[in-house]
């Protein structure tokens, strides 16, 4: 991919996940993939905004990995599905596109979970 397609890809992932987080997204490239970093109570904000803002319907992979005294980061892969329509829209993905989008969830962090959502 071509410097110029990923910083593309990274200024339309900044686009969608800027308003939808509240400004807390943090998208930057990495090897050549747009990168997001988002606060944990962010996290499915960015999500949904990725599927609907994005196209990235595909939820490849979900991974965690535990940072010693800082906490778990939570990492996952999406993007358009090999059957999205290529062109589609400027502001969505084209086939094959995704985003790996990332937290850090601190260790004593407590969580209640809305079961309704």
């Amino acid at each position: 991919m071509s410097p110029e397609s990923v910083r593309t890809l990274v200024e339309k992932v900044a686009r969608v996940l800027g308003p939808a987080t509240g400004g807390a997204a943090e998208v930057r490239e990495n090897y050549d993939h747009p990168t997001a970093v988002v606060p944990p109570e962010q996290w499915i904000a960015a999500l949904t905004a990725a599927r609907d803002g994005l196209g990235a319907t595909f939820f490849d992979w979900l991974t965690g990995v535990v940072e010693l005294a800082d906490g778990y980061t939570v990492a996952a892969f999406v993007c358009a599905p090999a059957d999205a329509p290529s062109g589609e829209s400027a502001a969505r993905f084209n086939r094959g596109e995704g985003l790996l989008l990332k937290t850090l969830v601190p260790r004593d962090q407590e969580w209640e979970y809305d079961d309704e959502s």
